[in-house]
């Protein structure tokens, strides 16, 4: 039953998120295509080209930062509209288990994050890629990369990139897990539930803004007592584990409060 939920929230989704994932891409294409155009890579650039490139700057920022912030309104706001409000009735009558439920809008609410995260580093790409501006960005990668490999090792290297990319993907989802969490804690109170929601978010973020500080201020000590290598899988490592935590303790509430906890009325 879990898998036809999560078609049929997809079917309820996709048209928004497809439709913000494209904008997201295109505007990258089109920004890279006026840089082309503009010459804006030429060492000397007019005061008109200037302004232009400042303006375009600011504007193409402001567009993607307001998609994303689209579409993570659009899957928390659906999140609670289709549980606990009058469409969530209908949502409990379904011959499924409350977890299957739950975990339908969670699993495919995670999936459209990563799209959107995806869809946000394709336009940035192309940005660099159609404005003649991609040879030195592909240059600084890879001198990067080389001065990382001189102080871990070629081996080191690639796991930390690995653990780097872990640390990125679990950290987008454990973001929309939150947006869950928090909605569904919600629902304990008996009146005021969205008030709650907000009460539980933002307290959840200043806890995990002290313990985040900890750690981090910990290892800027390690770090000048260590090697670099230490120091960054130590870093990057930590933040995994967090990551892996944040986003089991999110969805294990979440789906406790809905099966022990829930309240619709």
């Amino acid at each position: 039953m879990l898998g036809t939920l999560i078609k049929y929230e997809f079917k309820a989704t996709w048209m928004i998120m497809t439709l913000i994932c494209g904008v997201l891409i295109g505007a990258g294409v089109v920004a890279g295509l006026v840089g082309n155009f503009l010459n804006l890579n030429s060492p000397t650039l007019t005061d008109m080209q200037e302004l232009l490139l400042t303006f375009g700057v600011i504007g193409y920022a402001m567009l993607v930062s307001s998609l994303s912030m689209l579409s993570a309104v659009f899957l928390f706001v659906h999140y609670y509209r289709s549980l606990y409000t009058p469409q969530g009735y209908l949502s409990f009558t379904l011959p499924a288990s409350i977890t299957e439920v739950v975990s339908s809008r969670i699993i495919v609410g995670c999936i459209w994050t990563l799209a959107s995260t995806l869809a946000t580093f394709f336009s940035v790409s192309f940005t660099f890629m159609l404005s003649g501006n991609f040879k030195e960005i592909v240059t600084f990668i890879d001198e990067a990369y080389a001065t990382i490999i001189e102080e871990v090792g070629a081996a080191s290297t690639n796991l930390i990139i690995f653990e780097f990319i872990l640390v990125f993907i679990l950290s987008s989802i454990s973001k929309m897990l939150m947006y869950d969490y928090s909605i569904t804690v919600g629902q304990l109170w008996s009146k005021h539930k969205i008030l709650g929601a907000v009460i539980c978010y933002f307290a959840t973020q200043f806890v995990m803004g002290i313990i985040s500080f900890t750690g981090h201020f910990g290892l800027m000590f390690a770090a000048f007592e260590s090697s670099m290598n230490f120091t960054m899988r130590g870093w990057i490592t930590k933040n995994l584990l967090y990551s892996v935590f944040l986003c089991v303790a999110f969805y294990g509430v979440a789906i406790f409060v809905s099966n022990k906890k829930l309240n619709l009325d």
